[in-house]
């Protein structure tokens, strides 16, 4: 081993760095395949040391000292590692301004086209087109040939931007945000003007700009695909039926045609004792025969009535896209009403997100429907299930009951994709053992996810890799296992699995060294 000492400058050399290249060119001589258990002695050790004859290599204490040598060498890698990403992101900080301006130069007008394209609908509002239009002259020039970044208009915007938006977006669809207070909404709407079949997405769109858009003679938007409804509780379940009637009712003129909408986003804002009218709800979304992407935002709402809830088949209506949010303490009873009635939805995608929910004590309560007779329905359901789940109290709960992912693949027999991201719950098995036969409940899993899965145990990973990977039959089992952030799994073990599955595994693990920074290490 290589003793510490100090530079002229007063700097301390990193242990270990003298013996890399000898390290280097072991590896290299071997094609940087594993060498099994062979000893390195005759490389690694210092042959001035007294008593380093290489043919103690084979004997206990060669074995300990090649050992020790690797050590050294693995941690001056991890401390060469550190210092040059410190260099790198220096001269990153430097050069990528430089590298921007060259290459923006060297495209053409075509390319930088489709980098604000896919800019613009990886985002929201018109932050993007704002940046991007000041960056410079060039890039103002081609976002004002650009019509679709001027879409996207806001009941904020003043009467000049208003019209800038207007004029530059042509005679493309527009989306339309009613977000202001009563006074500006009824300035803001008169704005739109002959521009009002162009509307194809309607944002925030409450009670307020129900009533505004009915007093000043609007009554017809009839090319909205997509609106976003906002429902506050607390000023009664009463209002809630008053404003879905105009969407339920195709017999009266309507605002919004129920028939057109293909994507509609609920958002429920509660507060106190207020209950959240579900019945009236799932009438205006059964009523959407062509509705494929659905959200629905219960936040702050303990209690909702279902007294007249008419359930449909189970499952029976396909639809493209499902997401849920729960959030602000909202109760377990309006929660068990949403699952009722979206028992009868068949998305290909669903993401259920639950964010400080009220007390549970096992996982049923948080994921299942129960039906007459006893019977048990778990939600989500679809070929892709995302679950995120944040600031449960998990300390009661009995982990038996708790096996998340087995209980998504026994009760969704084609699900082919899962990501998980909760951090207290078990997913596969509660003891060291998994039965052969649970295995073929995973047939149709293809893509697995953990992120921030803080239970997930080493072993149950190795067993997942070991039968859904080494010993899947051909064109069955994961084609992908991707573990994010999972403080129960090691990077060693990582390297151990991946050296059996090569890039069918993949991670992304955040390390503190010894400087407290952060350090990712993406495989």
């Amino acid at each position: 081993m290589c003793s510490m000492r100090t530079t002229k400058n007063g700097a301390t050399p990193i242990a270990g760095l003298e013996n890399l290249p000898n390290l280097l060119i072991r590896l290299q001589s071997h094609g940087f395949q594993g060498t099994g258990g062979e000893v390195w002695d005759e490389i690694l050790l210092n042959t001035n040391e007294p008593g380093s004859d290489t043919m103690i290599g084979t004997s206990p204490d060669g074995l300990r000292r090649s050992l020790d040598e690797a050590k050294t060498c693995i941690a001056a890698l991890y401390d060469v590692g550190d210092k040059l990403r410190r260099k790198i992101r220096s001269l990153r900080r430097a050069y990528i301004p430089l590298a921007h301006e060259i290459g923006m130069k060297g495209l053409p007008d075509e390319i930088i086209l489709q980098i604000f394209e896919a800019g613009y609908l990886m985002t929201s509002g018109w932050t993007f087109t704002r940046t991007v239009s000041q960056v410079s002259h060039r890039f103002r020039q081609i976002s004002l040939n650009m019509p679709l970044l001027w879409t996207r208009i806001s009941g904020r915007y003043s009467t000049d931007q208003v019209k800038r938006f207007l004029s530059q977006s042509r005679q493309m669809d527009l989306d339309i945000s009613t977000r202001c207070s009563g006074l500006d909404l009824a300035k803001f709407l008169p704005r739109l003007g002959r521009h009002l079949n162009r509307i194809t997405k309607l944002r925030y769109f409450d009670k307020k700009a129900a009533s505004t858009m009915r007093d000043i003679g609007y009554i017809d938007l009839p090319q909205v695909e997509t609106l976003h409804l906002h429902f506050d509780v607390y000023e009664g379940f009463s209002e809630l039926k008053s404003l879905l009637r105009g969407l339920n009712d195709v017999s009266s003129p309507s605002l919004i045609s129920h028939t057109q909408l293909t994507s509609f986003e609920f958002v429920a804002n509660g507060r106190g004792n207020c209950v959240l009218d579900i019945p009236a709800l799932a009438h205006a979304i059964y009523n959407k025969e062509n509705l494929k992407h659905l959200s629905l935002t219960l936040d702050g709402c303990p209690h909702g009535d279902s007294g007249d809830l008419k359930i449909r088949d189970i499952h029976s209506v396909p639809i493209d896209s499902l997401q849920v949010t729960v959030k602000g303490r909202t109760g377990f009873d309006p929660l068990h009403s949403f699952y009722e009635f979206l028992s009868s939805l068949l998305p290909s995608t669903v993401h259920l997100t639950m964010e400080d929910v009220g007390e549970a004590d096992t996982s049923k309560e948080l994921f299942y429907l129960f039906v007459g007779d006893g019977g048990e329905v778990m939600f989500p359901y679809g070929s892709v299930i995302k679950i995120t789940a944040l600031g449960i109290d998990y300390r009661f709960w009995s982990a038996p009951d708790d096996l998340l992912l087995m209980l998504l693949v026994k009760n969704c027999k084609f699900v082919h994709t899962i990501h998980l991201e909760v951090g207290g719950m078990n997913f596969v098995s509660p003891s060291h053992s998994i039965a052969k036969d649970d295995w073929k409940h995973f047939s149709a899993l293809r893509h697995l996810r953990f992120t921030r899965c803080d239970l997930l145990p080493e072993w149950e990973l190795r067993a997942l890799v070991t039968n859904l990977m080494i010993g899947a039959k051909e064109g069955e089992g994961l084609r992908s296992l991707e573990i994010f952030d999972c403080r129960g799994i090691s990077e060693d073990c990582l390297l151990d699995l991946s050296d059996e599955v090569g890039s069918k595994l993949s991670w992304k693990l955040t390390l503190a060294n010894h400087e407290c920074s952060e350090m990712d290490r993406v495989h």
